[in-house]
């Protein structure tokens, strides 16, 4: 697959950059990983069309003539392109993460439910950040500040241990819990 030669590529880039030294290393490194950083106005310069139909046509949020949204899909292709999570969240508002925090993720009664928590949020196009709290309620404490330092869009809390103030903490944050 197209991602195993690019992970490839990058891993020898990442061999060559490391048998440098110095400012040729970090030239190296820096190479290795430009090809991951394309951007929608380069996408738009390869397809020749506006930031604007970019945009749309990878949002899926208006109308976009079929022959230019294959331009589009080809840019996006041909430069390796993958969208920035972190901008889309700032633009949108929202991550598209959901948080789960277990006691104990060794503990042999969550394993099943993590994947039956992960297959339901990746249904609705969610990706699941998960933590544990080694029974710890201060590590709780921990691990929701993570979830809110990832700007989650909801947190599901499955411990025995739980201080309601966290709770409340994130209901006036906007976090659903």
């Amino acid at each position: 697959p197209a991602f195993a030669v690019v992970g490839r590529a990058v891993v020898d880039g990442v061999e060559r950059a490391l048998s440098q030294e110095g400012d040729t290393a970090d030239r190296e490194l820096a190479r290795c990983f430009e090809r991951f950083e394309k951007t929608q106005p380069e996408i738009a310069r390869r397809a020749n069309v506006s930031t604007a139909t970019v945009s749309r046509t990878l949002n899926q949020s208006g109308p976009v003539k079929p022959t230019t949204a294959r331009k589009v899909w080809r840019a996006v292709s041909e430069l390796n392109y993958f969208p920035n999570s972190h901008a889309r969240a700032l633009v949108s508002g929202r991550s598209r993460l959901i948080g789960l925090i277990v006691s104990d993720i060794t503990n042999p009664f969550f394993p099943e439910r993590i994947r039956q928590f992960e297959e339901l949020a990746l249904e609705q196009q969610y990706d699941l950040l998960v933590t544990s709290t080694g029974y710890k309620t201060a590590r709780m404490t921990a691990c929701l500040r993570r979830m809110l330092e990832r700007k989650v869009d909801g947190v599901a809390v499955m411990t025995s241990e739980m201080d309601t103030r966290l709770i409340e903490e994130l209901g006036r944050r906007g976090v659903t819990a």
